[in-house]
């Protein structure tokens, strides 16, 4: 049964560890070879869907059919929308349209506005790392474990101190 106890505080330990990650790769833009975004809207469906964790890597060129992520508009108002490859331009830009939309995208992508490439989903992980980006979810699905098994390594110590001294005791006797 000990054993048992231990396989799931472990598996819950690296999922919470693997979240933990996932949270801060998608929330806080840490420059890394791949990228992941929580997907928001339906567009794309049923090739990604709404609450999907999607993965994105840079690529040194792009074709026609290619599903990509972009930044649309500039700056803080700008947004990271991910959709397919329909045409190109002889400037070199794309034109995109989302799977599950009847048009194509009013503006086109430029290059310089690619983010990447999209290779791999986990399907509903989006949701839970939007919660997370929560002051409730932050708390619900980081402190609390964190704070968990901060007090379960300390009362480890604690035991194991008190095995220390019970051992010094019993070899000065």
């Amino acid at each position: 049964m000990k054993k048992i106890i231990k396989v799931i505080n472990t598996t819950l330990l690296l999922l919470l560890i693997i979240l933990g990650v996932l949270i801060a790769v998608s929330a806080f833009n840490i420059d890394l070879p791949i990228k992941t975004y929580a997907v928001q809207t339906g567009s794309m469906e049923p090739a990604i869907n709404t609450g999907d964790l999607i993965f994105v890597k840079k690529e040194n060129s792009y074709e026609v059919g290619d599903v990509i992520t972009f930044q649309s508009g500039s700056g803080d108002g700008g947004k990271v929308i991910t959709h397919r490859i329909e045409a190109m331009n002889e400037d070199g830009t794309y034109v995109t349209k989302g799977d599950a939309n009847s048009v194509s995208d009013v503006d086109v992508v430029s290059k310089e506005n690619v983010i990447g490439k999209y290779f791999f989903r986990i399907m509903y992980v989006g949701y839970i790392i939007n919660f997370a980006k929560t002051p409730l979810g932050f708390f619900l699905l980081i402190l609390i474990p964190a704070m968990i098994i901060a007090y379960e390594e300390i009362d480890k110590i604690k035991n194991e101190i008190k095995n220390i001294k019970s051992k010094k005791e019993n070899i000065q006797i």
